[in-house]
């Protein structure tokens, strides 16, 4: 299913390229709309439409909204919590290799990897 609703804003831009740099593949763990890109079956997308910000979480055919919010700084730590969650179990992200159920809901990204340094991950 590709993506691609208009033209990406300069913050969505910067986000789309910090994910990335974080390890997160885009298509795979996320799209962010403004970019056509072809997305797997689990992936997180990221929508602007009328000042919101809207994450939306695709699972085999089925969408469920999961954040909704005005402002970017919440939007993008909630993607990024979600996409860690999401990713890190694949090998991807900053705690990469981490299982899922070995990184509490609370934490912080900071205390993510913080955990994975002290389990000897590689992150890279």
């Amino acid at each position: 299913m590709p993506i691609d609703d208009g033209s990406p804003s300069p913050e969505l831009a910067a986000l789309r390229l910090e994910l990335i740099t974080l390890g997160f593949e885009e298509g795979m763990d996320f799209a962010i709309t403004g970019w056509r890109t072809p997305v797997s079956s689990e992936v997180y997308v990221l929508t602007l439409h009328h000042g919101q910000y809207i994450v939306e979480y695709h699972d085999m055919g089925r969408t469920r909204e999961v954040a909704r919010t005005g402002s970017f700084d919440e939007v993008r730590q909630q993607l990024v919590d979600k996409l860690e969650r999401l990713a890190g179990p694949r090998g991807r992200g900053p705690s990469a290799g981490l299982p899922s159920d070995v990184v509490p809901m609370n934490w912080t990204l900071q205390e993510q990897i913080e955990e994975a340094r002290r389990l000897g991950l590689d992150l890279g």
